[in-house]
């Protein structure tokens, strides 16, 4: 949860009247994105490692092995984004369109995966291990992973393309900076979501 929380005070550090009052805008931005993608790191690390011991508890299932597999390309995305992020520091400024490109392979990566794992849930058909075929009954069967996903395939997209319309100087176009940072901002309020839905899921479990 305090990763979509950091993103989302990351991302309102790029609107153009905020880094016209705020000398160290830029600074706080960065280091903001460091943290709060860190946290989404550990977020998807945690998910990774449920995913996994409900995987060991329904073998043989082959949807389940590849829930395992997608949960880890997921946490690949987020370590983009922890060092893409980290680019972005003004002190690393002339490595800031890498940082840039990190993010936004982060995110297809993880929009993609999200809708691996939905397709994958829609194949999990909890009264037949063996029943592969595709049932929308199935995703309504785990809601809070169905709604998990939506989100960070959403807070992937959001935050690509507003990594991908920032302009190069953001200074010298207001308005596509703040569209920028509108989009960054509901990315990371997507982001925030999945949090909480992830929470639930894995609390949920433990009752």
């Amino acid at each position: 949860m305090l990763g979509g929380l950091f993103l989302i005070g990351a991302s309102c550090m790029y609107f153009a009247k905020v880094m016209r009052y705020f000398a160290l805008a830029l600074t706080v931005g960065g280091w903001l994105f460091t943290i709060g993608s860190s946290f989404l790191l550990l977020a998807d690390l945690q998910q990774w490692w449920y995913d996994r011991k409900v995987s060991d508890s329904m073998k043989p299932r082959k949807v389940d092995r590849l829930t395992v597999a997608r949960s880890f390309i997921t946490s690949c995305g987020s370590a983009c984004y922890v060092s893409g992020s980290a680019l972005l520091i003004p002190y690393f400024e002339k490595h800031t369109h890498i940082g840039n490109w990190l993010i936004m392979i982060g995110s297809v990566v993880i929009f993609l995966s999200a809708c691996w794992q939905i397709c994958n849930n829609g194949r999990r058909n909890r009264t037949d291990p063996y029943e592969y075929s595709f049932h929308c009954t199935n995703l309504i069967n785990n809601l809070s992973s169905l709604c998990f996903n939506i989100c960070n395939g959403l807070g992937g997209v959001f935050y690509f393309l507003g990594v991908f319309f920032a302009p190069f100087e953001y200074s010298a176009n207001e308005f596509q900076t703040n569209i920028s940072a509108i989009f960054c901002v509901t990315g990371g309020t997507f982001f925030f979501l999945a949090s909480l839905f992830l929470q639930y899921q894995y609390y949920s479990a433990q009752l």
